[in-house]
């Protein structure tokens, strides 16, 4: 497995990790206020771990890709628009 392979692998465990959270959450009708909340948490902590994957992404050479999780990671902190995965 190369060092790209493993980024995307962590990548897409965090983006999928978040996007089963948010959808388990509205499909066992959490109440609002919950919802609001827990998914704000939600967005910060993968927002947290995608910028630290990038990172390690950076660190192994992997600049566009890093680049591309970055922005992924950003547009989730600041828009909430869920990343898709690569």
């Amino acid at each position: 497995m190369t060092h790209a392979d493993v980024v995307k692998y962590e990548y897409n465990f965090w983006v999928q990790r978040f996007q089963f959270d948010i959808s388990s959450m509205r499909e066992n009708a959490t109440p609002e206020n919950t919802y609001l909340f827990m998914s704000e948490k939600l967005r910060e902590e993968a927002a947290k771990q995608l910028h630290h994957i990038a990172e390690f992404a950076h660190a192994g050479g992997e600049g566009d890709l890093a680049y591309r999780i970055n922005r992924a990671a950003a547009e989730l902190n600041a828009d909430g628009i869920p990343p898709m995965p690569i």
